[in-house]
């Protein structure tokens, strides 16, 4: 029963009260025995609801548990069973009643201390209840608490089943005024608290994210609920470390709302909380919202398409190591948790709250650089550079050697050039799967190219791109892998030696010239002394 309903029954009675001059208990004495008030006579007859009502009986709470839209939930209820209520039934609600235990309904007194909570369910909870009975709804969205005395209980809902808002703590009597026999009691009371569903979606763009270094947007979108108030609504992002995510990057707005696009403000509508995961492997951003945001959202609401957006735009910026699947998961928060959650903890929700989950998966790529002729013999020296491309035709094996069209040239961690070590050995560390973009499987997945842009002193370049895919199909579990190769170069002119060049033969020529013009100037200076010694 609603508080006004309750408070017009108290009225109702309140007024017999005063015209009869005393206080109606069950063991009434007589008409004429009881004193005149405000002077009216003595003679005017008790009101037939409080002198019927038996304190002896007992009576029940039956819950019938629905879920609110925008069609229904316009009615207050008056604690009778409606046969025209609508809404799909929900089990797995979870209820407890207390009875007020300092508000004896058999006297106007106990009534009169009822209304005086003003219909503030924790004023009326703080001033002493009974031992809870518990119980789920079952059954088409049923819970019924049979066997209660009479009093007033508080009805409240402990445990939501997921996806949807709670229903509000309420007040409820045993038994009830009829609301059309007002001088009938109802005994059997019927209450109809609504559930208003609540979920969350999560997309990730990642098609323009070919590699670790790239942008890459993650857009939230959660259900403002057809609820009367919220209490507590939060936004979780829950994101892998090796991806940045400013707080620059992170903003939130309503779409669809009644007048379309409203912004939200931060520190006004929410406040954007950090937390490092305390499993070493994620980070969170909350949207927690205040109290003039959560009516915001309400006030906004135009019905199930309006949505709170909440987008992240950031920077995939560290190597894959050895996970290659980069996870980011949304989780909306309609209600507090039950085990006392804080967005600043670094803990995962609860997992029954809703929740949607993406995921990007990137791998690596480990060149080995050979000696065609000795595979043995490691090159080091060797540089690559690695393009998105265009094979002119399809390749027939990962790691073909192709003509292709370089679309892109892409620089995985903010390297453009990877050259081979000691060993011949270099790895491309952070290149997205060519199968998997935006959480969705690829059609017709695109290529990567080798392109050798340095051979090691002695060896030839490679004479074509070297064509290969990033698939799921040639990972090991969970993209944790590195996808190999060897890559061979050939000695340069094939290992066969050229012949002296030209500049050497000259040189040998010309050495071979001033041998002789020596030679003839020494004999030339001997003839010239012969001759001069015979003719002194």
């Amino acid at each position: 029963m609603s508080t006004t309903k309750t408070r017009r029954s108290l009225s109702l009675l309140a007024a017999f009260a005063v015209a009869a001059g005393a206080l109606a208990l069950p063991a009434a004495t007589s008409a004429t025995q009881a004193a005149p008030a405000f002077g009216l006579a003595a003679t005017i007859e008790r009101a037939p609801s409080l002198v019927d009502l038996d304190a002896t009986r007992t009576g029940s709470i039956t819950i019938h548990k629905l879920v609110k839209d925008d069609t229904n939930g316009t009615t207050a209820g008056n604690g009778l069973e409606d046969a025209t209520a609508t809404g799909t039934p929900l089990d797995g609600a979870t209820f407890t009643v207390e009875k007020l235990t300092n508000v004896d309904l058999t006297t106007q007194a106990g009534w009169e201390k009822l209304a005086g909570y003003n219909g503030n369910v924790d004023t009326a909870k703080a001033d002493g209840t009974d031992a809870a009975i518990t119980k789920t709804t079952a059954g088409g969205g049923l819970a019924v608490f049979d066997g209660l005395t009479v009093g007033a209980y508080l009805v409240t809902e402990t445990a939501t089943p997921p996806g949807y808002v709670g229903s509000k703590p309420f007040i409820i009597t045993v038994p009830m005024t009829h609301p059309t026999d007002l001088n009938k009691w109802v005994y059997d009371v019927h209450a109809y608290p609504k559930n208003s569903k609540a979920g969350v979606d999560k997309t990730v763009k990642d098609d323009t994210t070919p590699a670790i270094g790239s942008e890459i947007s993650y857009t939230i979108k959660s259900d403002v609920p057809a609820a009367q108030a919220l209490d507590y609504y939060d936004v979780v992002d829950q994101y892998d470390k090796r991806v940045e995510l400013p707080e620059a990057g992170v903003t939130l707005k309503i779409v669809d709302g009644k007048t379309g696009e409203v912004a939200l403000v931060k520190d006004t509508d929410y406040k954007l909380i950090s937390a490092d995961g305390t499993d070493g492997k994620t980070k969170f951003w909350t949207a927690e919202f205040t109290a003039a945001g959560r009516q915001k959202l309400l006030d906004n609401r135009k019905d199930d398409t309006t949505k709170v957006q909440m987008d992240l735009v950031g920077t995939v910026k560290d190597k894959v190591e050895a996970d290659g699947l980069f996870k980011n998961k949304a989780i909306l928060l309609p209600n507090a948790p039950s085990n006392g959650w804080k967005p600043d903890s670094g803990t995962v929700p609860p997992p029954d709250y809703p929740n949607s989950e993406v995921v990007s998966k990137f791998g690596k790529v480990k060149i080995t650089k050979v000696n065609a002729k000795d595979p043995a013999t490691k090159l080091s020296g060797a540089q690559f550079e690695v393009y998105k491309c265009t094979p002119q035709s399809t390749p027939t094996a990962n790691f073909e050697s192709v003509d292709a069209t370089l679309d892109k040239k892409l620089s995985p961690a903010g390297t453009t050039t990877f050259e081979t070590d000691a060993n011949g050995e270099v790895t491309i560390d952070g290149l997205r799967n060519n199968d998997w973009e935006n959480n969705e499987a690829v059609a017709n997945p695109g290529y990567y190219c080798l392109v050798e842009t340095k051979a090691p002193e002695g060896f030839e370049l490679q004479t074509r791109p070297i064509a290969f895919q990033i698939l799921q199909t040639n990972s090991k579990a969970d993209n944790e892998y590195t996808l190999a190769t060897t890559v061979k170069d050939v000695p340069k002119n094939g290992g066969f030696n050229l012949p002296l060049t030209g500049a050497a033969g000259i040189g040998v020529l010309i050495g071979a010239g001033a041998l002789l013009v020596g030679g003839s100037g020494a004999i030339a200076l001997a003839n010239k002394r012969r001759k001069e010694q015979a003719d002194a």
